[in-house]
């Protein structure tokens, strides 16, 4: 569980940096983003009874149909973030 422990923080570290990036902090490219208390609520390690793992990050003050804007955190995460197992992002108010 460490390596889940280490890979959870990962993901959260570059979560919130996605939010705090200057080039779209504020930006009017997203909709349905609450800028003064967009958060990082909690990142989870999730496993079916099947067998199938993913991580889901949730973030609040974000509208849940704002796709573009999740599709901006997961891509963030993508690219910086080396991890086992599928990133979900996951917007809510």
């Amino acid at each position: 569980m460490e390596h889940i422990q280490e890979q959870l923080e990962q993901i959260q570290r570059y979560a919130k940096a996605a939010l705090e990036n200057p080039k779209i902090f504020g930006s009017n490219e997203y909709t349905g983003v609450n800028w003064g208390s967009l958060n990082v609520c909690d990142v989870c390690f999730c496993q079916s009874i099947d067998g199938d793992c993913h991580y889901d990050v949730i973030i609040d003050e974000v509208s849940p149909d704002a796709w573009e804007f999740a599709s901006y955190v997961y891509e963030y995460i993508k690219e910086y973030a080396f991890v086992d197992y599928p990133v979900y992002v996951i917007t809510e108010w």
